[in-house]
């Protein structure tokens, strides 16, 4: 457990300066702003006597993920917590952002859209778009955000004839 890892540490080394939490992608920032909310309540008592900076960091975050991060911590009882991103996404980073995303016209992207919106629902139906309906595009060398759109990662489910990913997700 953590609590077991930071007295061995504190041992060891003495009491720790920063506490880093790092995850690859923070879309709308809901997962992680609700495993920093667990994590800083069950170990309040450590974080309160010790009072090291507990740091999440992200490689990639959405300017949305960044708000509801910081948002969030800032309800937390502890006062050192920090959020931070190596690169924030705006809104065009959504393949269908408008006024035309990624493609050369509206009517383009509308199509894309409609395509993507079809084989999304046939893969998670309450989030066609990806988590959030986010229709992001980010490919990790081992993984793709649940933010991205499903039909980069996820296999089609259903009777029909069942869509192929490019970048097929060990768990989905």
């Amino acid at each position: 457990t953590f609590d077991e890892a930071y007295r061995k540490h504190v041992g060891l080394h003495g009491v720790p300066k920063v506490i880093v939490i790092v995850d690859d992608m923070v879309g709308t920032g809901q997962s992680l702003a609700a495993n920093i909310s667990k994590f800083h309540d069950s170990n309040l008592t450590v974080l309160t006597s010790d009072g090291p900076l507990v740091l999440a960091f992200a490689l990639l975050a959405t300017s949305e993920g960044q708000e509801t991060m910081l948002r969030e911590l800032a309800k937390l009882s502890h006062d050192r917590m920090d959020f931070r991103a190596g690169e924030i996404l705006d809104e065009s980073a959504s393949l269908f952002a408008e006024p035309k995303g990624v493609f050369t016209s509206v009517e383009e992207r509308d199509r894309a859209k409609a395509l993507a919106l079809d084989i999304g629902a046939s893969i998670y139906k309450n989030a066609p778009l990806g988590f959030g309906g986010q229709s992001l595009s980010v490919v990790f060398p081992t993984t793709v955000p649940n933010n991205c759109l499903p039909l980069l990662h996820s296999r089609g489910k259903g009777t029909k004839a069942q869509w192929r990913p490019l970048f097929e997700r060990l768990v989905n």
